[in-house]
This record gives C-alpha cells, structure tokens and sequence, in this order.
C-alpha cells in the first residue's frame, strides 16, 4: 500500500497511462477467472476424447476388427496433437 502522497500520484499515473494505452486492460483482468475456466474444461474434453479413443483401440485389438483398429489408431495419434494446438494457444493467439 503507497504510503506517501507521491507515492499514490504516480501510481494513479500509471494507472491513466495503462488505461489510455488499451482501454480493455481492466475487462482483461477481470476474464481471467472465466479464461481459466474454459482453459480447464477444454483439457478435460480432450483428456475424455483420447480416453475414449484408446478404449477403441483396446476394443478393436481385442475383436481383431480392423475395420475398427485403423481409425482409432490414426485419431488417437492425432488427436493429442490437436489438442497441443488448441491448449498451447495456437488458436487463441490468432484469435486475439
């Protein structure tokens, strides 16, 4: 906490010059809680999905069914590389 008066003036200067650089500072800030939130929900998402894919290797290896074994093999190689796409911020960057 700024003790002195100089102290909260130069702060309070800061502060105005932030907000004159970029008016949607504070908006910012205030979504991060709700950023965070999607940021989790999409992890457990695709954490589901690669579980459900590994499942349908497990089955298609268990009946010999190729028909079942290839497509699961090949999304469930895809898929965690979409998902380090999408979770390291390569959409979001571009969205921003």
């Amino acid at each position: 906490m700024p003790s002195t008066e100089r102290e909260r003036r130069v702060l309070r200067d800061i502060e105005s010059g932030l907000r004159h650089e970029d008016r949607f500072l504070a908006a910012r800030f205030a979504l991060l809680p709700v950023r965070a939130a999607g940021h989790r929900r999409i992890v457990r998402v695709l954490l589901a999905v690669e579980v459900a894919l590994l499942a349908l290797v497990a089955l298609g290896v268990l009946t010999g069914s190729e028909a079942l074994l290839d497509p699961a093999v090949a999304l469930a190689v895809a898929e965690p590389l979409v998902a380090i796409a999408i979770v390291g911020g390569g959409w979001s960057e571009s969205r921003s």
